[in-house]
């Protein structure tokens, strides 16, 4: 967003949008959050709430999205555009925030918002919910997303595998919670793995990926 990649930024700019703030006013019409919560909000800030596509839960195919580093939502006075969540302040709409749980410390709370919800709606769609009982799960890049998967595939009951490129991280991802890692470098390693997967979720970045080397590795029916 900062060098205009997308080719959608509005500037001025400010960074953001795995933000966690606290309240320090809020609107007659507010319920959900009050004076001094610790809230957090993800890349969206405001959609429709109307269409179906909101109702079911996938706010963020509404046509009516605004995204937290350079939306318009809107309230009763009018527009007001974002421009970041890195700001001192924010005023945003508040049926967006979530209220951090008791005892949760904010600085680990921001990457959920994003990294955290990115492995996490795969997993949950694909399981039809929170539990992973009897499936095993395989994670393909243990990254900034792809060790927020290995733990919420394991909190939700799964046997989760991790896939990466040698074995440097393989006592990291038990530390997680996995079962095992497999080595993509090695042939032997990928073999012993095939027809095991349940769902495979990819978090690697950049590149290329060969997919028809993780294909072998998937159950029938599975899902990648």
């Amino acid at each position: 967003m900062i060098d205009n990649d997308w080719g959608m930024s509005r500037y001025p700019l400010i960074p953001g949008h795995e933000i966690v703030g606290h309240v320090i006013g809020v609107g007659s019409e507010v319920t959900n959050v009050k004076d001094g919560d610790i809230v957090c909000l993800g890349c969206i800030c405001q959609s429709c709430l109307t269409c179906n596509y909101c109702k079911s839960g996938f706010d963020n195919l509404c046509s009516k999205r605004e995204f937290t580093y350079f939306g318009n939502p809107t309230d009763e006075t009018g527009s007001h555009p974002h421009h970041g969540g890195f700001g001192s302040y924010m005023r945003t709409d508040g049926r967006k925030l979530f209220k951090v749980p008791a005892g949760l410390h904010e600085k680990y709370v921001g990457p959920l918002m994003c990294a955290g919800v990115t492995v996490f709606e795969p997993i949950t769609h694909y399981l039809n919910g929170t539990d992973g009982t009897g499936k095993t799960i395989g994670v393909l890049g243990i990254g900034g997303l792809g060790h927020m998967a290995v733990k919420f595939a394991v909190k939700m009951g799964a046997t989760v595998v991790a896939l990466s490129r040698g074995t440097s991280k393989e006592a990291f991802v038990k530390e997680l919670g996995a079962s095992s890692l497999v080595d993509t470098t090695s042939a032997e390693s990928m073999g012993a793995a095939a027809g095991t997967l349940d769902q495979l979720i990819i978090c690697t970045s950049g590149g290329k990926i060969d997919m028809d080397s993780f294909l072998p590795m998937m159950k029938p029916e599975g899902n990648m």
